[in-house]
């Protein structure tokens, strides 16, 4: 409701300010005439010179290029103007024949005016400093010929009134300015409305009022008032019309590129945002798992100690006990013990050493894959096999080698063997597979190792980090990342599971004391 008043107030303002206006000018044109009309000129002066500067000093922003032109044209016109009022008879005395001089200068300036307006339309890209210097010459040129040269066509006679040559180029200028008004319509989608409908306004206030002046000739009558008044609306129409396409709508534009810059601006914050936000909880969670997965590491690491506290207190003790019980008993009955007993007891120690020995070279291969050093990958995995085939005696295990290269980098191939060995041990410890085969395929950049088992498989989307039996998976994952390895994990429940590793070759050459050997 108050918003609406409001609205409607400043409605009724501007009309109201403008009878004012024109009230207060007519009081004016009866009180003295000569005031009246310096007035509106210097009205129409100022407004020109205005046009001007603010058509040149928005020409670097504004993609409306011919108001460089039109501002241009309205200094010419203003100072035209200028000079007419100066001629002007009542204001000042410059010669006895000033009064046509005046009328000169006014036709002159409605001439260039007309002809500026005709070409608006078509003047576009033109260089802003040529055109402000054409104009100056063809002002310079007028003021000339009126002046000093004095071939200005007479438009004014003492005693006799304004010539035929005055009243028929009034006509004139006025098809100039109707033209112009319809070849702006033509071309309107050039121009912005607003722009438009001012412009379009004051060239028709521009026309009407020289139809006006050519038509009646009484100066004091209430149609010369007219016609002034049209005058004065038609250079203040097309003023707006500069303003606001020289003035407000770039600063609209301007404004709405700021404020859509700020909703970019806005948006990125709020994307950065979002992914500090995402990078923190996944450096956090990241964290947990390192922190949870170094504890398992620990955990591994004391059940292996104790596995291997277990292997030597059981295994290489009781053996070792075995051992020396029995070459006790073989040296208190070495004196009447006779040679096949002898034998037969040396063999059972011999036998019980042997074992000894394979146990402690496993251990010592479980730690430290020697054979990895020694005689290359290939070797390595197959006695990784052995080793695994002879503790889980009822799983076939395979290894299948095409083409392969002759060396890998040390660390590269240490990273292979344990994702090789962690991945044997899985299947043979949680698939319940009965065949289990380690495939070797070599390209030019890379190696393809697969190990396949046809065991009962697993759910991937179901494994977590905190399963002690997928501690595994993930060192296997950070082995893989380690080397810039690409490891996957197809598995599908009851039908198998096949592990494979995409190593992507180093292309310098490796020296001899740098690789390990794959055969």
């Amino acid at each position: 409701m108050f918003a609406t008043s409001k609205r409607i107030k400043s409605l009724l303002i501007l009309p109201a300010l403008l009878a004012t206006l024109v009230l207060a000018l007519g009081l004016l044109n009866l009180a003295n005439r000569v005031y009246f009309q310096m007035t509106v000129g210097l009205f129409t002066v100022v407004i020109s010179f205005c046009i001007f500067i603010l058509a040149w000093n928005s020409r670097n922003f504004t993609e409306n290029r011919s108001l460089t032109f039109l501002g241009a044209a309205y200094t010419s016109v203003g100072l035209l103007d200028m000079f007419h009022l100066i001629a002007y008879m009542g204001i000042t005395g410059i010669n006895d024949n000033s009064a046509d001089q005046s009328a000169q200068f006014w036709i002159a300036a409605r001439y260039v005016e007309g002809i500026s307006l005709l070409l608006f339309t078509r003047i576009r890209n033109r260089n802003e400093y040529s055109t402000l210097f054409i104009y100056g010459i063809i002002t310079f040129f007028f003021t000339v010929t009126i002046l000093y040269w004095k071939v200005f066509p007479t438009c004014f006679i003492e005693g006799t009134g304004f010539t035929a040559f005055k009243r028929y180029s009034e006509y004139l200028i006025s098809a100039l300015l109707f033209v112009s008004l319809i070849l702006i319509l033509i071309r309107r989608k050039q121009f912005d409305l607003t722009f438009v409908i001012f412009l379009s306004a004051g060239i028709l206030a521009k026309a009407l009022s020289e139809i006006i002046i050519a038509t009646f000739a009484d100066v004091n009558g209430i149609m010369n008032f007219s016609a002034h008044i049209a005058r004065a609306a038609s250079f203040y129409l097309v003023y707006k019309a500069v303003i606001h396409d020289g003035l407000m709508e770039p600063f609209d534009i301007f404004a709405e590129d700021i404020n859509e810059a700020k909703q970019e601006q806005l948006k990125a914050v709020e994307h950065i945002e979002g992914i500090v936000k995402q990078r923190t909880t996944e450096l956090r969670e990241t964290k947990e798992e390192h922190q949870l997965l170094t504890g398992k590491l620990l955990g591994l690491q004391e059940e292996e100690l104790e596995h291997i506290s277990n292997q030597l207190h059981h295994d290489i003790t009781q053996r070792l006990g075995f051992l020396a019980i029995e070459i006790g008993k073989t040296q208190i009955n070495a004196p009447n013990a006779n040679i096949s007993d002898l034998q037969e007891n040396l063999a059972r120690v011999n036998e019980v050493i042997g074992d000894l020995s394979n146990l402690t070279n496993n251990m010592s291969y479980q730690l430290h894959p020697t054979r990895l050093y020694e005689l290359g990958l290939v070797e390595a995995v197959r006695y990784e096999c052995k080793i695994q085939s002879f503790h889980y005696r009822d799983i076939d295990m395979r290894c299948q080698v095409e083409n392969l290269p002759k060396r890998l980098p040390a660390k590269m191939a240490i990273c292979v063997y344990r994702i090789i060995q962690e991945s044997l041990r899985n299947a043979c410890e949680h698939s319940g597979c009965s065949q289990i085969e380690v495939f070797f395929s070599d390209k030019p950049n890379t190696l393809t190792i697969e190990i396949r088992d046809n065991g009962s498989g697993f759910d991937p989307e179901k494994v977590n980090i905190k399963d002690h039996h997928c501690i595994g998976i993930a060192l296997m994952r950070k082995r893989a990342a380690l080397i810039r390895a690409k490891l996957d994990i197809i598995t599908v429940p009851d039908k198998g599971t096949t592990v494979s590793l995409l190593v992507v070759k180093p292309e310098d050459k490796l020296k001899k004391s740098e690789a390990f050997y794959w055969e």
